[in-house]
């Protein structure tokens, strides 16, 4: 495969994960859950990620094996992969030899020197300013802070989703990270969007009546909650039934 320009792995794995399907879907906060793009195999069809056009199958490759593949896939079905892209791994062996997890605060700490620029004793890592995700540079590599702990901890690979339950993407305290789905992460959204102008979650205001709508989203159909003449009290519902609906909900 000729050489192009690509974004990194681990801001592609950081911004885009797999359904129960294998199709991709979006994981940053603004637009969660919705499709990132055609089935894998669909060549024509792309994916723009920090700027970048990639096609589907290869975005697809990248996040099953966390590599780019080395040379084409299949035109034709998309899931012949190409076996032979080298797949970086982490072991939880290697990560203990260059950094120490604290399980209460989450921070990592460097306990030996993995490349020049590395401070022995210092908090290991910085945040992505688009994701807010805390990474780590490891090997040449960057790895998004929280699968490392996952590692770190079990000493088996992540898996696909790791859900922060308070949501914040900082913060990566064991006991604030969880194994989940693609469905389960989405469900555990606590603040309204930036384009939501009531600023409340799953409420929105009817323009002709004046009223405020509360909707819910389940098993990805819309449900109309009623509509109210305060957004609290359409907030307020709308919460009640998240706690009742939705199985990741930490609110």
């Amino acid at each position: 495969m000729k050489s192009r320009k690509r974004p990194s792995i681990e801001s592609l794995q950081s911004q885009i994960g797999l359904d129960s399907q294998g199709r991709p879907i979006w994981l940053v906060p603004r637009i969660q859950g919705k499709d990132a793009g055609a089935i894998a195999g669909e060549r024509s069809r792309t994916i723009r990620v920090d700027k970048v056009d990639v096609p589907v199958a290869h975005v697809v490759f990248a996040i099953k094996f966390g590599a780019w593949p080395a040379q084409s896939l299949d035109g034709t079905t998309g899931a012949e992969f190409n076996k032979k892209a080298v797949r970086l791994e982490m072991t939880q062996e290697r990560l203990r030899q260059v950094l120490h997890y604290e399980p209460g605060t989450g921070v990592f700490t460097w306990v030996a020197r993995a490349s020049g620029k590395v401070v022995v004793g210092r908090p290991a890592g910085g945040v992505h300013p688009f994701t807010n995700y805390a990474r780590i540079s490891v090997d040449g590599k960057r790895w998004l802070s929280h699968r490392l702990a996952w590692i770190y901890m079990t000493g088996e690979s992540p898996p696909p989703v790791i859900d922060h339950i308070d949501g914040n993407p900082c913060n990566n305290r064991w006991a604030n990270l969880r194994a989940s789905s693609p469905a389960l992460n989405s469900e555990n959204k606590r603040k309204a969007t930036s384009s939501n102008k009531c600023g409340i979650l799953g409420v929105r205001r009817d323009v002709q009546s004046g009223k405020f709508i509360a909707e819910i989203t389940v098993n990805g159909a819309a449900m109309r909650l009623g509509r109210f003449t305060t957004p609290e009290a359409a907030g307020a519902a709308y919460l009640e039934a998240k706690r009742q609906f939705h199985a990741g909900c930490t609110l």
